[in-house]
């Protein structure tokens, strides 16, 4: 026998559909940089969109320098490193990547080294779902917060657009930056490299 959709999931497809097509709008907008060029929702620096959606960190190279810049000013920066990685999809056709950079961040002061994938596109940075997973992330809407329940640590987010949230990885409070040892051995580092000169 063959299935049939009622009219309830047909709507439902319907409003879903007309939902994908309004956040996709607000995502990307006609940029004024050149023809065809498009821009991304853009944040303050060091907030980062939360997306269960991606699969890794990334984000753009202007928005990675402007984040870079603010921990510079806390004495710290990124370290590039060498290492394959996938072109990112889904964001609009294939990123083009810059290459990888290991960051320090700072979430409701739990302090941690995220590695994004940096690339050429005027993207904010995004929060993966696995990230999201592995720490235990409860995300309340109505109340604009979400809880980290295996860092122990529960911060405020910020409507970045209609439909998309953002939370500051930014937010050291009192806390000291120290990249694990598990970190500096897998990438052949020293506590200095993350020293700004």
């Amino acid at each position: 026998e063959g299935a049939t959709a009622s009219p309830h999931e047909d709507s439902w497809l319907t409003l879903v559909g007309k939902e994908l097509i309004e956040i996709i709008q607000n995502l990307r907008v006609s940029g004024d940089t050149g023809a065809g060029a498009v821009t991304y929702l853009s944040l303050e620096s060091g907030m980062i969109l939360v997306d269960s959606g991606a699969s890794q960190f990334i984000i753009g190279a202007e928005a990675h320098r402007q984040l870079d810049a603010a921990l510079r000013q806390r004495g710290l920066w990124a370290v590039w490193v060498d290492k394959p990685v996938e072109c990112p999809r889904g964001i609009g056709g294939a990123a083009t990547v810059k290459g990888v950079a290991l960051t320090p961040t700072a979430i409701g002061g739990v302090t941690g080294t995220v590695e994004f994938i940096v690339t050429e596109e005027p993207l904010p940075g995004l929060m993966p779902g696995g990230f999201l997973d592995k720490f235990g992330a409860v995300i309340d809407y109505p109340a604009n917060t979400i809880e980290f329940q295996n860092l122990n640590c529960k911060v405020a987010m910020t409507r970045a657009s209609k439909h998309h949230r953002s939370i500051d990885m930014a937010d050291w409070r009192n806390s000291h930056f120290e990249p694990s040892e598990e970190l500096l051995r897998h990438h052949g580092l020293r506590r200095s490299d993350f020293i700004a000169n």
